[in-house]
Order: C-alpha cells, then structure tokens, then sequence
C-alpha cells in the first residue's frame, strides 16, 4: 500500500514525504541524542522507604521514604528534574 493510499487520496503537487532515517547499524551508545544517566546523587537526609524491597536500600533518592514530600530537603531540585512548574 503507497502513501497516497493509506492517507484517501494523492498528495498535492511538490509535497514530499520526509526520508527515514536508516539506523539499523547504530547503537544507543553510539547515539549523541541518547541522554546518558546521570549519576545520583546520595544525600546524608536519606532514609529507607520499608515499604519497598529491601534490595532496593541503596541510598538513592528515590528510595527514600521522603522523596517527593513535603518532608524532602530538596524537593525543590527534584522538581526542577521534573519540569513540574
């Protein structure tokens, strides 16, 4: 099935279709665009959040029974990281 087809009808004249990307050779390490993790940052306020597994005490923030509340030291950087205005 064409293009045309799939959308009812022939495209106006000079109207191309954007080219796909051929990226069947490349890796997201090899990607520029690919946001590589940053590393977390461990804060001496942390405190193990029990409802959780307990492999999961590893001191990062989003484990810490205050993440994200009113109780949290630096909610306002991790809203910042979230782009919640």
């Amino acid at each position: 099935m064409t293009p045309e087809e799939r959308e009812g009808g022939k495209r106006p004249p000079g109207l191309q279709l954007p080219k796909l990307l051929d990226v069947s050779g490349i890796s997201p390490s090899d990607s520029e665009d690919v946001e590589e993790e940053e590393e977390e940052t461990r804060y001496p306020c942390y405190e193990f959040n029990t409802s959780l597994p307990k492999e999961n005490d590893d001191g990062l923030c989003i484990h810490c029974r205050k993440y994200l509340t009113l109780e949290c030291e630096h909610l306002e950087d991790f809203m910042d990281e979230l782009d919640v205005e």
